[in-house]
């Protein structure tokens, strides 16, 4: 007779006897459908379901279930309901204005070889071409004086015209107010010196507030399906068997059941920015994501059988392949839920939580346990008599190693050396049975 060790993600151990227990089985190969277990249905008859988005059939709206009976007839169309919130960023920036406060003062000091007479407006603007932003359109240049050997200019702004753009943080489109004097000052060989000092005035972002709504992605586009169960019987080792709709799991009546994620909107980060570089924030862009804190039990004709949220401040580890553990042995039979939050330090921490239940009464559902990780238990499956290796590196001054039963009786404890990062247990010793390993460092266990 084969026993076997069973060990979850969450340290959680179990050794089983060769129970007559069911075991679900395939309806269909993969890649066509899914299947529903007998044994999780009303006339203990398999079915299979399909959705419409894998197969691309028009004649389907979106998240369309179908099910199928052993004659692959249909027997059943209905939509999931998904939850509809999404991630999306909200950018509140600053408007762009002129500033009424020169930003710096800009020196004209040059030579140029010409005669008193050819010194006019036009070829003061061209003079001062090296010069980009006098050069413009709404730069405005007039004569206010000349002499036998001098001539004044005024420098101002045709505001009408300003033209400002950002080019990531580099701004065109500054003006200059100020005065410049043109003085012969060789006679004999006509040259002039061109001076003068004109204040700059350019744009920041100091206007009003505007906010803009950015989709970052489809508000469904990660729940396409509802969460997967992956059953596990510890009865003995079985092929790799997941589904994701039941009948008579959780509720005994004829309706088909499915489980969605509870989703929650959160501030994912927020991110602020100077873009003009003068030292106040003038654009703020705020990330909202989404989190899972629990999920529902629902029935094809919207009914919630159960709402099921997790303690401790955790959240579903979420994606497109996530999936609930059933596990089913001794005659009992749980719901082990992978989550995960971020902690004071700002560094994720795992746990796995375990919920009782009935078959057939989705408000027995009962959370038994959270077992954190930290502790990684190899081989994951292991036979009688066979070693497991308990690694605990994960934690700091590892003290007091422990193994619980499932009826929360320590049926082994040793002391864990200095230095010691892993322990090799003997399951030889360990009857039939659902065990926890617990590592204590003299603050957590």
């Amino acid at each position: 007779m084969k026993k076997q060790l069973f060990i979850a993600s969450a340290l959680t151990i179990a050794l089983t006897s060769q129970a007559q227990i069911l075991t679900p089985t395939k309806t269909t190969s993969d890649g066509i459908g899914y299947p529903i277990p007998g044994m999780f249905t009303c006339d203990g008859k398999g079915r299979m379901s399909i959705y419409s988005d894998n197969l691309g059939n028009p004649e389907y709206d979106e998240n369309d279930v179908r099910i199928y009976n052993e004659n692959l007839e249909l027997e059943k169309n209905f939509k999931i309901i998904l939850p509809d919130i999404g991630s999306y960023s909200v950018i509140k920036r600053r408007e762009l204005v002129w500033n009424n406060v020169p930003k710096y003062d800009l020196e004209i000091k040059d030579t140029v070889q010409t005669s008193i007479n050819e010194i006019t407006v036009d070829n003061i603007r061209w003079m001062l071409g090296q010069y980009s932003e006098l050069s413009n359109e709404w730069t405005v240049i007039t004569e206010t004086s000349r002499t036998a050997t001098s001539v004044s200019f005024n420098v101002d702004v045709n505001k009408d015209l300003l033209n400002a753009e950002n080019y990531g943080g580099y701004f065109s489109g500054h003006y200059y107010i100020g005065t410049i004097t043109c003085s012969e000052f060789d006679v004999k060989h006509q040259v002039f010196t061109l001076s003068g000092t004109l204040k700059c005035y350019g744009q920041t972002f100091t206007g009003d507030w505007n906010e803009e709504k950015t989709e970052t992605s489809a508000v469904a586009s990660d729940l396409v399906n509802p969460i997967n169960l992956e059953y596990n019987d510890m009865t003995s080792l079985i092929d790799y068997n997941w589904f994701n709709i039941t009948q008579s799991l959780f509720n005994k009546d004829e309706a088909y059941e499915y489980i969605v994620p509870i989703r929650q909107q959160i501030v994912e980060r927020i991110d602020n920015y100077d873009r003009d570089n003068d030292g106040e924030v003038d654009e703020v862009d705020t990330r909202y994501g989404v989190c899972y804190p629990g999920f529902k039990i629902m029935q094809d004709n919207g009914n919630v059988l159960a709402t099921i949220m997790f303690d401790g401040g955790y959240t579903l580890y979420y994606n497109s392949d996530a999936n609930l553990s059933l596990l089913h042995f001794e005659n009992k039979d749980y719901i082990a839920a992978k989550v995960r939050k971020e902690n004071n330090n700002n560094e994720m921490e795992y746990a796995t939580i375990f919920y009782t239940m009935t078959p057939g009464d989705a408000t027995s559902i009962k959370a038994v346990r959270t077992e954190h990780y930290g502790v990684k238990a190899t081989p994951a499956l292991a036979h009688k008599n066979e070693t497991v290796v308990v690694d605990f590196s994960g934690i700091e001054n590892a003290k007091i190693l422990s193994v619980v039963n499932g009826n929360g009786r320590t049926v082994m404890q040793t002391h864990v050396t200095n230095g010691q990062t892993s322990y090799t247990l003997n399951t030889s010793d360990l009857p039939a049975g659902l065990y926890v390993v617990k590592v204590d460092n003299g603050k957590h266990t």
